[in-house]
């Protein structure tokens, strides 16, 4: 559920705001990839990236 969340910031966020997407994208990518499918491998990690998204 909260994966698709911040899936639909994103696209909202793009949406918004072209040039920065790639960055973005790149940092929900770093935290998409610490998803084991139930849980977050590196939990802080995950906030630190998407923190990084959200200020962007």
């Amino acid at each position: 559920m909260c994966k698709i969340i911040f899936s639909i910031f994103l696209i909202l966020l793009f949406l918004c705001s072209p040039a920065m997407s790639e960055t973005a994208v790149d940092w929900y990518n770093k935290a998409g990839a610490l998803w084991d499918g139930v849980k977050y491998t590196d939990p802080q990690k995950a906030i630190e990236y998407l923190d990084k998204v959200i200020n962007l």
